[in-house]
């Protein structure tokens, strides 16, 4: 038979950090991993400056065994890390909206590396 695909509730990846105090955005959140692959796009909001979630991700991550390719700054900054044929995009910026409790928004996403 084929593979079965796995989705679940569990949508975090152990060898990606979050920053304490911030929190999954279930809703706009998903996961899939087989033996093969895995995919997903996280969402976390949280309380915090910019450059001190951006500092966490640059110490962080090689702590995971991520190298950090490459980064985009601009109106959100972006930063590219690869890892055993998986390439993960962290981008994080702030949340323009004056009534938000959290003012920063990190999206992960997980994909496989391009070749």
């Amino acid at each position: 038979g084929a593979p079965q695909a796995q989705f679940s509730n569990d949508v975090s990846f152990e060898d990606i950090p979050v920053p304490a105090k911030f929190k999954l955005v279930r809703k706009e959140s998903y996961s899939f991993q087989n033996d093969v692959t895995r995919v997903g796009h996280l969402v976390y909001v949280g309380r915090s400056d910019i450059n001190n979630v951006l500092a966490f991700f640059q110490q962080q991550m090689p702590l995971h065994g991520w190298q950090e390719m490459s980064y985009i700054d601009a109106r959100s900054s972006t930063r590219y890390y690869d890892k055993e044929g998986q390439t993960c995009i962290i981008t994080v910026g702030k949340r323009s909206a004056a009534h938000q409790v959290h003012n920063i928004r990190i999206d992960l996403d997980m994909r496989p590396k391009s070749k």
